[in-house]
């Protein structure tokens, strides 16, 4: 039992991919953000951020590529309103930090305000 018990340990800590996770709700929409890393030859191709905005079948996706950081935050505007904040960026001196944020209405899944082009590959609406 220890035997298979090491050999599942070493193969996870061995695996090609890893994973990161943050899921939250705001206003009855779930938001996910995903970080998968692969083994690349490039560097540019070794971690691709998906974030998710869903509300039952319907959802807003931005893809990214060479970030060193995502994350979001639901932020209550007023009593009657909710919005999904959040940002990408990497740790360069050539990043536009500051532009690759935007804002999702939760209720609608509209971009109110959308983020740079600079990091982000797909919007899906």
């Amino acid at each position: 039992m220890r035997l298979i018990a090491a050999l599942y340990v070493l193969s996870t800590l061995l695996a090609r991919a890893a994973h990161a996770e943050q899921v939250f709700s705001c206003d009855s929409a779930e938001v996910r953000i995903e970080v998968v890393a692969h083994e690349s030859p490039t560097w540019e191709d070794r971690a691709q951020a998906v974030f998710t905005v869903s509300r039952g079948r319907e959802k807003t996706v931005f893809r990214y590529q060479n970030i060193d950081f995502i994350g979001g935050q639901c932020v209550v505007k007023d009593k009657s309103q909710s919005l999904v904040i959040f940002q990408a960026f990497c740790g360069g001196s050539g990043c536009k930090d500051r532009d690759n944020w935007g804002v999702i209405d939760p209720k609608t899944l509209r971009v109110l305000r959308p983020p740079r082009i600079t990091l982000f590959l797909v919007a899906v609406a």
